[in-house]
């Protein structure tokens, strides 16, 4: 897992956190019938501050019966609470919010908070165990009942009630209790729909916002509960979820914050709460990008409903400073906008942003949050924590859409409860497809949508589903909860052109399918291709092979997924999860025809349960670069015509531009097998999306430029931005004179101490440069960048033609495009090459963490058993490194023996060289280049 930095916002104070909140309880009431929830686990349950992940539901007693809460959220007549065991730890924020449904005319009353004990009062008549009595002696607690005034307690039962409440209204209700115990003295306040309620009001102005306890109560469990209603209907009283999070505080007071209203208030500029900018004042959010660019910016989304359209935001964000986005009262902030919008929450282009608290309903048409990148602007750094996606009843495609390259979007603390489409549609929570990459879904609850829960979908990979409950309550939600699937249909896309992903974490989850006979197939993660198998790869299996790959041993499983699909066993990490009975499948492999694409005769699906790797070993970071080498299997070999994956390169991981541009291939340079070709008439560039390297970091790769060019000016160039919403770039390139040069803004400044280059030569214009009268001059170049120094810099070297060795340098340039990086914080975030009506050809991209210009050193040596073992450091991935030796130290440098030649997989190495005994001793030199 990673830290991320959040922040969590009450009606009082911003607190700065080290950590992610995090789930203590949380229930879904949506089983169970009549049947009491006493002496059975919550739907979440961990042990962490406070909490215990062992925890059952305690009904208190009154005269023997133990009813009180059902498990489908209806309660009983008697009086009681339904309680988990529970102790406030100090330096915390407790949020305990709970969505109920209470009828008009509603004859008594029902609550949640918190209590001491969770025993039976010991009166003659054994009647009495409601928050109101002693035991279990209820403390920061509030009781509801439909159209009467609320009211709400800070004390031990009915003391210290907090001043003037508020009316309850019939219908759904979300309630939140905040307790607060970072202080020595601890507070307690109360939300209804997220506007503080029991506050004392003297001349209509609001005297305070919370109760500050003299003396700490002695808290120890935290739950719902009721008074009696013996005699009386309770016809229409649901409690539909409760959950209890907490936030570990740690410093204080956020500098920079907003306020945000659905309809602006006093000047409308957002300076306060009392002055809050329309959520959708382009102006104000203008302000806020500009902000941005000097420090974290945090929005409080004032309670109430949102439902004027989209909250819509295009080249939104800053890599260094996060844009947080948050309901001033957890779950107070409710997005419902009608199904005219196709969104509610749109992030185009946008990077570094959190949504905090909301709530999303409604029957929006498309999306909840909807991520897309923006041409060459990704969209990256997106945490989505804490918000309810609730009876999204029209959302046709997702809760949460990550589509065409978003990435590193942690979604945390999230409860998905009821995606669906009243046409009958195939909703997912989430939807990933086309190279998604460095997901994180943690400790959020997922249930009933109708389609797989969550898909990641072509080329989608790096994803980790973690500590997560996943519940299909009928027959109609009875899908896949995660899954990779494959669409190689016949249509307007090229058939074949998607591809399996493989890194996949699915750990401590509960899975769970409450009823039989759904489509399914009931697996926890699923695998399928629908249609064409992908270019190089055999999908569509025969009945024999459907056979074997069921049948056979777990080693002919994991060979036959790598080979016919690219699915890699080892790389699919799946431990500590609870499957119950009806989960047929803890991994399958489903394919299907679509009608017109060749297939085998099969079709159906096979169980995999053995082929992840169960050890527990979590997955492995997020690779800073894929594909450098053009090499991946799946180069496709037809044009990809317009769709959802426009953008994809013929290349897998890489993206092109113009849409739908023919990047062509050639055969690869020094022992691989493709070497991307941009096509000499037009103007084209490729891109990816990087895991940042760090402030300190090499990229490396090889070149060629054909002289069949057209025109002036530069010809190749190569980017590596540093912020991509303002363009920030260090960019250096080749001009028709074969010059190097680096960009100073929009002026190309040769660097004449790097040399020039010879064009290469296509005698028959083949693109190949292998033909009789040919002449192909391969460039090397590296590029050493150290963001880290007090001023930035860059260090660049070349080769001359057809050789690795780096002798050519232009240091410590401070040329940059649109804005300098930060020292010690900016990094590269995305990667493109581009060609200028030349037809150029790259191969072997390499970008690492670390300054590559470092020569190895060795670090140890070991001698023993016959042989001599040298090991070091430093070194850069792809690297030459030249192991010499002799038997006497006055021999010039020129005429040592190589012992071994090497080529660096990483930042380390090892030499092995085995003794004879007798022979004279040596000595070993290391030699780069």
């Amino acid at each position: 897992m990673k830290t991320i930095l959040l922040l969590v916002i009450t009606m009082v104070s911003f607190w700065c956190l080290t950590s992610k909140a995090q789930l203590i309880y949380a229930n879904v009431f949506n089983g169970g019938g009549s049947v009491t929830v006493s002496g059975t686990a919550p739907t979440v349950a961990n042990s962490s501050f406070g909490g215990s992940s062992g925890a059952q539901w305690i009904c208190t007693t009154t005269n023997g019966v133990n009813a009180t809460v059902f498990g489908n959220g209806t309660i009983d007549t008697n009086p009681g609470c339904a309680l988990l065991p529970f102790t406030p730890q100090s330096g915390c924020v407790y949020f305990m919010s709970a969505s109920v449904t209470l009828p008009t005319g509603m004859p008594n009353w029902v609550a949640m908070g918190f209590t001491s004990l969770a025993t039976q009062t010991n009166n003659a008549n054994g009647d009495y165990c409601r928050f109101t009595d002693n035991p279990p002696g209820g403390y920061a607690w509030m009781g509801m009942k439909a159209d009467i005034t609320q009211g709400v307690y800070a004390g031990r039962g009915t003391a210290s009630p907090l001043g003037n409440t508020t009316v309850i209204p019939a219908g759904t209700n979300i309630l939140t209790m905040v307790l607060n115990t970072v202080s020595s003295s601890w507070t307690v306040s109360a939300y209804l729909g997220g506007t503080i309620v029991g506050t004392n009001v003297v001349g209509g102005t609001q005297m305070g916002t919370n109760f500050t306890y003299g003396s700490n109560p002695a808290i120890a469990f935290a739950g719902i509960g009721q008074t009696g209603f013996a005699g009386q209907s309770v016809a229409g009283i649901q409690w539909n979820y409760w959950e209890l999070t907490v936030t570990q505080v740690v410093a204080s007071v956020n500098p920079v914050g907003y306020w945000a209203a659905p309809a602006a208030s006093g000047t409308g500029d957002g300076s306060t709460s009392a002055n809050a900018a329309g959520y959708q004042n382009a102006s104000f959010w203008s302000t806020v990008q500009s902000q941005l660019q000097n420090s974290n910016v945090t929005v409080n989304f004032l309670s109430g409903t949102y439902n004027a359209g989209s909250l819509s935001f295009t080249n939104m964000g800053n890599p260094l400073h996060q844009l947080v986005l948050a309901a001033a009262t957890p779950h107070g902030a409710v997005f419902s906008p009608t199904n005219t919008f196709s969104y509610i929450v749109y992030l185009g282009g946008c990077q570094n942003v959190q949504l905090n608290g909301f709530v999303f309903t409604g029957d929006v048409a498309y999306w909840g949050v909807y991520c897309i990148p923006n041409s060459l602007n990704p969209c990256r750094n997106i945490n989505i924590n804490k918000c309810w996606f609730l009876n999204l009843t029209n959302a046709y495609y997702a809760a949460i859409g990550l589509l065409n390259g978003t990435r590193s979007v942690q979604v945390y603390n999230c409860n998905f409860t009821n995606i669906t489409d009243n046409n009958g549609g195939h909703q997912h929570m989430i939807y990933a497809p086309h190279d998604i990459e460095d997901v994180v879904v943690s400790n959020c609850i997922a249930q009933d949508c109708l389609a797989d829960y969550m898909r990641f979908r072509d080329d989608s990979e790096y994803v980790v589903v973690e500590d997560s409950t996943f519940i299909s309550t009928m027959s109609a939600t009875a899908f896949p909860f995660v899954s990779a699937e494959l669409y190689n249909e016949t249509n307007s896309d090229s058939a074949g052109d998607e591809f399996f992903g493989t890194y996949f974490q699915v750990s401590s989850n509960t899975f769970t399918y409450e009823a039989s006979g759904g489509s399914g197939p009931y697996s926890a993660l699923h695998f399928s291709d629908y249609g064409w198998s992908p270019e190089s790869y055999y999908c569509d299996l025969t009945s024999l092979q459907a056979t074997n790959l069921a049948t056979n041993t777990t080693s002919y499983q994991q060979s036959f997924m790598q080979t016919n699909m690219g699915i890699i066993g080892s790389d699919i990490k799946m431990f500590g999860n609870t499957y119950n009975s009806r989960v047929a499948y803890h991994m399958d492999y489903t394919y299907e025809w679509d009608g017109s694409s060749p297939y085998n005769n099969w079709e159906g699906t096979v169980g995999l349960n053995n082929v992840p790797d169960t050890s527990g070993t979590p997955l492995g970071p997020v690779p800073v670069l894929r594909n450098g080498n053009f090499d991946k299997q799946g180069l496709l070999l037809t044009a990809i015509s317009p769709g959802d994956d426009d953008n994809e390169c013929r290349f897998r991981d890489w993206f092109c531009n113009p849409k739908y541009t023919d990047i062509l291939s050639t055969p690869g340079f020094n022992g691989t097998t493709n070497a991307l070709r941009f096509e000499g008439t037009t103007s084209q560039y490729v891109y990816q999306w990087i895991t940042p390297p760090g402030p300190a970091w090499t990229l490396d790769f090889l070149f060629a430029i054909g002289s069949a060019y057209t025109g002036t000016g530069t010809k190749f160039k190569v980017d590596l931005f540093h912020n991509d919403i303002a363009g920030s770039k260090v960019s250096v390139g080749v001009n028709n004179s074969g010059q190097y040069g680096i960009y100073n803004g929009g002026t190309f400044t040769v660097l004449s101490g790097l040399g020039t280059i010879a064009f290469s030569v296509d005698s028959n214009g083949n693109g190949n440069y292998t033909d009789p009268g040919d002449t192909l001059n391969v460039y090397r170049v590296r590029v050493v960048g150290n963001y880290a120094a007090a001023t930035p810099f860059v260090n660049i070297y070349t080769s001359d033609a057809n050789s690795m060795v780096l002798d050519h340098q232009s240091l410590n340039q401070k040329y940059w495009v649109s804005g300098t990086p930060v020292s010690n914080q900016s990094a590269p975030e995305t990667i493109a090459f581009y060609n200028y009506t030349a037809p150029v050809l790259v191969d072997q991209v390499a970008l690492a963490t670390g300054l590559g210009e470092q020569a190895p050193v060795i670090t140890n040596t070991v001698v023993g058993g016959g042989k001599v073992i040298l090991a070091g450091t430093n070194g850069f991935a792809g690297d030459n490194c030249y192991v010499l030796s002799t038997t006497n130290l006055t021999t010039p440098a020129s005429n040592w023996t190589y012992e071994a030649t090497n080529i660096f997989t990483g930042t380390a190495f090892t030499f092995t060289n085995t003794l004879t005994p007798g022979l004279a001793q040596k000595f070993y030199m290391l030699k780069i280049q």
